[in-house]
């Protein structure tokens, strides 16, 4: 994505993080401590699909991918905000 000036992705979520919210960008913001247990891409359902932290890292949570949990590995912080086009997203807070 690098000199690209696109606001929205393949993914059809944004790349500009809200005004109104605190956000991160996972690959270039540190993990913003233990306070933060959960967090989504900017603009997605966390309900589908969510960032949970764990033990080992980040795990992916949702209705889109717990029927994978026992197959997918716990992710590093840097790649939380990663959607599936391989592009990355800022991510907000959404504790339950």
């Amino acid at each position: 994505m690098a000199g690209c000036t696109m606001t929205v992705c393949r993914c059809h979520l944004s790349f500009q993080p809200p005004e109104d919210v605190e956000s991160w960008r996972p690959e270039r913001d540190a993990d913003p401590g233990p306070t933060i247990r959960a967090v989504a891409l900017v603009g997605q359902d966390p309900t589908l699909c969510r960032a949970v932290r764990v033990p080992t890292g980040w795990s992916e949570r949702g209705d889109l991918v717990n029927f994978y949990l026992e197959r997918t590995p716990p992710l590093p912080w840097w790649r939380v905000g990663e959607c599936w086009a391989g592009e990355f997203h800022p991510v907000v807070s959404v504790e339950p």
